[in-house]
Order: C-alpha cells, then structure tokens, then sequence
C-alpha cells in the first residue's frame, strides 16, 4: 500500500494590513498575527526575516512570513509597521512684549506666535493666562505650547502691558495777578500746578482759551493751560 499527497497548489498567507504604532515603538515579530490555510491542510508559518527603512522621523519596519504546506508549496507576506522616533521638543516662539494702547485688554491670538518641530508641524495651544497690576499698569502674560505628534512640548510667554485710566489730571492755575503798569505778560508752566493718578502728565498753552481784552486803559490777558495724561 503507497500513500502520496498531490499538491501543487501553494497556501494563502495574510498578513494584517499596516499599522501606525505610538511614538518611538520598536516593533516585535509576532506569528499569532498571521493566517495561513491551505487545500490539503494546514500549513507552517514561520518568520523568514526583517527590513526597515527611515525618511525624517518615520521609521517603517516590515517582517516577512512565509506559509510551508506538507508539499513545500509556499507563500510569503509582508507585516508592515510605521513608527516616529522622536525625543526632541519643538521650538516656540512668542512675539517681544508689547504696549498696548490705554484700556484695552488683551486677546490671545495663536497667529501672532510660531513653532517649529524638527518631525513636522507641532500643535499651538493656550495654556494659561495670568495678570498683575501696579499702579494703572496691568501686564497680561499668555503661556502658549506647542506639541507634536509625539507629545513633546515647548513653551513661551507672550507679554502685554496696557494703562487702564478714565480719570481726568489735576491741573491748578495760580490766581489773578495785578502786574506794573505797562508790563505784558508772558505765559510760564513753572507757575502751574497739576497731577495725575497714574503718572506726570504733559503741560501745554492750549490755542483756545488763550487771548486779552482791554476796557479803557485796562488790559486782561488769560492764559489757558491744558495737561494731558498718557491716556
């Protein structure tokens, strides 16, 4: 009695289709992944070797299987796994401080700040604000991050400053003084007085209001003073 099997026809062998795998993950070969059947049995997997190659950050990995039926019929497929390597943070970037005009606050904005990442384009995001105030001054500090994909992270301050102030200056005039006869007057800030809640203000003869008159042999000149604060 003679037995023989007539096989010439090879196994299916399946691989899984590729798999993108977390940040910095080396792959390991793994035969309970792959499904092999054949016409007259069941045939043997086994892992016949591994290939990779790198562009940028993305390393692809591929493992190649190969199903053996009982007639050495065969048939290989590839494993294919991607993975980014990355321990590098990004680089952030916020603009320099800036004075913002009287009493305005601020409004954080992700176009004024810029991030590069040595993978690809990372994730800006705000990330906290805070606020001081010294006098009429208040500084607004936005902590902005950027991210890439692998979740490394760089961060920086963006700084604001804005006087906020709807309270007129004080500004006193001396009173009414008789000069010597045939004496014209002429205008001295030295003699003015004036303050402001929030700093020095400016003191200048203002156009309007400025003038004199003269009834008989009487002459009234007015000088007008005007201050202005930095609001």
């Amino acid at each position: 009695i003679f037995t023989s099997i007539f096989d010439v026809i090879d196994p299916v062998i399946v691989c899984p289709p590729p798999f993108a795998l977390p940040c910095n993950t080396t792959p390991t070969p793994s035969a309970a992944l792959i499904t092999a059947t054949d016409n007259c049995g069941i045939p043997v997997i086994s892992f016949l070797g591994t290939s990779s190659s790198t562009v940028g950050c993305l390393t692809t990995t591929v493992f190649t299987w190969r199903a053996t039926d009982d007639c050495g019929n065969f048939a290989d497929c590839d494993q294919i796994f991607t993975s980014i390597f990355d321990e590098i943070n990004p680089v952030i970037h916020c603009p320099n401080p800036v004075s913002l005009p009287c009493n305005t606050t601020p409004t954080p904005s992700a176009a004024l700040i810029s991030a590069t990442d040595n993978c690809g384009i990372p994730t800006i995001s705000l990330v906290g604000t805070s606020s001081s105030t010294v006098g009429c001054l208040t500084t607004t500090v936005f902590r902005w991050r950027a991210t890439d994909a692998c979740g490394n992270i760089a961060e920086c301050d963006q700084i604001l400053t804005s006087s906020f102030d709807v309270i007129d200056p004080v500004i006193t005039c001396p009173g009414p003084v008789a000069l010597p006869c045939n004496t014209t007057p002429t205008p001295s800030a030295s003699l003015i007085t004036f303050s402001d809640n929030c700093g020095t203000p400016l003191i200048a003869l203002s156009t309007v209001g400025t003038g004199s008159s003269t009834v008989g042999c009487l002459t009234t000149t007015v000088f007008r003073w005007r201050v202005t604060d930095a609001c």
